[in-house]
């Protein structure tokens, strides 16, 4: 019995460890990080995306926002590392905790799964959404004159939004949620979409027609 609990105590002590280890890690991320993107200018060049634009309207800095989100992603998984690790251990030293056992399998589940899942729907969005605002962005820079501009931005906008929820879905699918049930609400929206951009598209160049 004393074994067993000097066993817990050690395992409760490695579990602490653990969690400082990752509180460590976090930090020492989080100012790597913000070192190295803010030397090569990344708030400058995000703040012209998209993303960029909707960080800095929450009240913070792109470099700010993904140090910080790479530190807490590292904060939470040492955290449910700690807890799988100390509740496996000290279920084994009491001679089988179901409970405990549970609990490490929950937790190495939210880590392997939903941690996981989570970072890399991020990195898909992140990329998808620099390519789609570095595309759009072609398409405003080919057109010649204001009225090309004015005749090409309700198509250009049309191909924002859609490219967007591609990546959107495409993301959740790679995270492993299931989009089938998603596709079929987004095929009328999209549909709707498509409808409003072809009215808009038709009532300007009938507009410009006029004119002349």
């Amino acid at each position: 019995m004393q074994n067993s609990v000097i066993d817990v105590l050690i395992y409760i002590g490695y579990s602490a460890a653990i969690i400082v280890a990752g509180y460590v890690v976090g930090r020492l991320t989080r100012f790597l990080l913000n070192l190295l993107l803010s030397r090569i200018g990344f708030n400058d060049w995000v703040k012209k995306l998209s993303i960029g634009k909707a960080i800095i309207r929450a009240g913070l800095t792109p470099v700010e926002f993904f140090s910080s989100l790479a530190a807490w992603i590292i904060y939470i998984s040492f955290i449910l590392l700690a807890i799988g690790f100390g509740s496996r251990e000290i279920s084994s030293a009491l001679g089988g905790v179901s409970h405990l056992t549970d609990l490490s399998n929950v937790s190495y589940e939210l880590l392997t799964i939903y941690v996981a899942g989570f970072v890399k729907a991020f990195v898909v969005i992140v990329i998808g959404f620099i390519l789609v605002d570095g595309f759009i962005g072609y398409i405003y820079s080919v057109s010649g004159s204001r009225e090309e501009t004015v005749i090409l931005a309700p198509v250009a906008e049309y191909l924002r939004i859609l490219f967007y929820i591609v990546t959107l879905t495409f993301a959740l699918s790679v995270s492993g949620v299931r989009v089938g049930e998603l596709i079929m609400i987004l095929q009328p929206i999209v549909w709707g979409i498509t409808a409003i951009m072809v009215a808009i598209s038709i009532a300007i160049i009938v507009s410009r027609v006029f004119k002349r």
